[in-house]
């Protein structure tokens, strides 16, 4: 459906049209309509829908320009999510007049501040941050209509539930709610059930756990193997943007170092990334000044990354839903993606975990990239004991070993550090 059927402004329109978008995407045309005449939302969309501009064109159809207070409140969990949905605001209402402001953490709260004098009508804010500037007064909510709240699974992930209720709380103004996530938990459900007021209508529009354009597979490595495997992959694909995912904060940086020295240019980021280092590494990335990127999960729900054509999971996510958001990244918008993960035996069971929680079997790839057949269940008993093999028969040490070693000679950047805990 064309965006020119929806009851929307003219210059929303024209503002969409400029963006080169003159048709919405099958979330958007679900969504839009609903969210127009002012219904509450409870919508379960994956990754590369269009699901930001599901809910920021209806809501820019709301603002009314004279007034200079926040008339719709957009909560986000992350800094770099709030960023983007704030210049995709930005964009669709470049012909309004009205005025948008992202807060977040990492940022000076002063400047904020005086930003917020300027009366914008829409604010984007991470929960932490709103919740700084509602106990200094700085920030008044008293005129939000609309509250929109994004990756809801991640935001009760990261231990932002009980600043989203107090948040919640104090909109004593709210006519309409809408709710954005790739899952949805029952305890997540119980929270949205006790604080929507009036119904609301549950929107399910993605139902499989992978997008059906990923061609997602596996591979068994040992632990001491997966550096040397994955320089063999990037180098299968020297023309793909990739995206690389590890399980601790300082093995981001790390595997960057190495990549760097073997030839790679590659950036990272982590949560613990001053602002303006995480900002030039994911403008690096988006501007094709380097096609690897490397992360914790934290960047891998909602960034705006697009084009990406391979997801390597250089270490099985502890958390099953992880593994749905990273390869979630690539093969957006219909378009065809790769995801390979390297298994080590240790391993094993997290990749179990996956299987079992997504009703899915993923494949297995040998070295030559050919497939695995899986033996019946009965062989892969042994007195009732499972054997675990790496891809060469051998088990490679502990999991808490180094990584990112070529061979048994090459030390380490940083021998003696202490290993971080896990994200």
């Amino acid at each position: 459906m064309e965006f020119s059927n929806f009851a929307l402004r003219r210059e929303i329109i024209s503002a969409l049209s400029k963006m080169g978008y003159k048709e919405a995407t099958s979330v958007q045309t679900q969504v839009i309509p609903l969210a127009l005449n002012g219904k509450n939302l409870v919508v379960q969309s994956a990754t590369g829908s269009g699901k930001t501009g599901a809910f920021v064109i209806p809501a820019l159809n709301t603002i009314e320009g004279r007034n200079r207070k926040p008339q719709v409140l957009i909560l986000e969990p992350t800094r770099e999510l709030a960023m983007q949905t704030r210049e995709e605001v930005f964009k669709i209402s470049a012909d309004m007049r009205m005025g948008s402001l992202a807060v977040f953490g990492g940022f000076p709260i002063r400047r904020q501040i005086e930003d917020l004098k300027k009366g914008p009508q829409i604010v984007i804010a991470t929960p932490g941050r709103l919740m700084d500037l509602m106990e200094r007064e700085a920030i008044d909510l008293s005129a939000v209509e609309t509250l929109i709240i994004d990756e809801v699974d991640q935001m009760m992930d990261m231990g932002f539930s009980r600043a989203v209720i107090e948040i919640w709380k104090q909109l004593g103004n709210l006519k309409q709610t809408m709710t954005f996530s790739a899952t949805y938990t029952k305890q997540i459900m119980a929270m949205l059930d006790e604080n929507i007021t009036g119904d609301y209508e549950s929107l399910i529009l993605s139902q499989t756990p992978t997008v059906d354009t990923i061609n997602h597979v596996f591979m068994r490595v040992g632990a001491r193997d997966k550096y040397t495997m994955l320089k063999n992959i990037l180098e299968k694909y020297p023309n793909d943007k990739v995206m690389i995912f590890t399980a601790r904060k300082h093995e981001t940086e790390e595997l960057e170092r190495y990549l760097y020295r073997d030839g790679f240019d590659a950036a990272y980021i982590h949560g613990d990334m001053f602002q303006r280092d995480r900002v030039r590494a994911l403008r690096a990335f988006k501007e094709g000044k380097t096609r690897i990127f490397i992360g914790t999960d934290v960047a891998s729900r909602g960034l705006n990354l697009n084009n990406i054509d391979l997801v390597i999971n250089y270490h099985v996510p502890n958390d099953p839903e992880a593994y749905i958001h990273r390869i979630g990244r690539t093969g957006r918008a219909g378009a065809d993606g790769k995801a390979i993960m390297f298994v080590s035996t240790e391993e094993n069971r997290d990749l179990m975990r996956i299987e079992r929680m997504h009703k899915i079997e993923i494949t297995e790839i040998n070295l030559a990239g050919e497939v695995v057949p899986r033996p019946p269940k009965s062989e892969n008993k042994n007195g009732g004991k499972k054997r675990r093999y790496d891809y060469r028969g051998k088990s490679h040490g502990r999991s808490g070993e180094k990584n990112f070693r070529r061979d048994k000679n090459e030390k380490p950047f940083r021998n003696n550090r202490k290993v971080d805990q896990k994200k």
